[in-house]
């Protein structure tokens, strides 16, 4: 009788223990984080825009570093990127650099240039009834949120929207002297 007595006792402490471990579910309510609250204009830089900024960066210093050894191809892709003819400051800075010099400046100006993206579409950022809009290109691309860090390309805007050079933005701009208007 004794053992069926320890028995039982030892049972009823190991069931007692194991349920205490389970999660019920009003003890999980106060573990459960609240839910976000509406996305912000940084949300949405740091989610949409920082990779569409990268994205044409990219591109950008990819093809110039791709001429980088072809004076006339270097000019003809800054003419087409800046919607006019470049400089005396590329000759010079194409001139006065080995062709490793030049592939390492632009790669140095890869993130700079893709920082210089994101604040001028920061500034084009508009937020209305909650659909963000963002001019690129261009283009009034809008976006709804539809749910924690997730995006919804919805139609575009009416356009056209104002645009900035790529040559104009800070990263790039000792490539590129504008003419006199």
């Amino acid at each position: 009788m004794r053992t069926l007595r320890e028995a039982l006792i030892l049972g009823s402490a190991l069931l007692f223990a194991a349920c205490s471990q389970v999660a019920t579910p009003w003890s999980t309510l106060a573990q459960v984080p609240s839910l976000p609250q509406t996305p912000t204009v940084q949300d949405f830089s740091d989610q949409i825009l920082t990779g569409r900024a990268t994205g044409k960066a990219n591109t950008f210093i990819d093809r110039l570093k791709a001429e980088a050894n072809n004076e006339t191809g270097f000019l003809t892709i800054l003419g087409s990127m800046s919607g006019g003819a470049p400089g005396a400051a590329v000759g010079q800075w194409l001139e006065g650099q080995s062709s490793a010099q030049r592939l390492a400046d632009l790669e140095e100006r890869r993130l700079p240039l893709a920082q210089d993206l994101v604040k001028a579409y920061e500034t084009r950022t508009h937020v209305n009834d909650g659909i963000f809009s963002v001019c690129v290109s261009g283009e009034e691309l809008r976006f709804k949120p539809i749910g924690y860090q997730q995006w919804s390309r919805i139609e575009s805007g009416p356009g056209p929207c104002p645009t900035t050079s790529i040559t104009e933005l800070p990263s790039l701009k000792d490539l590129y002297t504008h003419p006199q208007r």
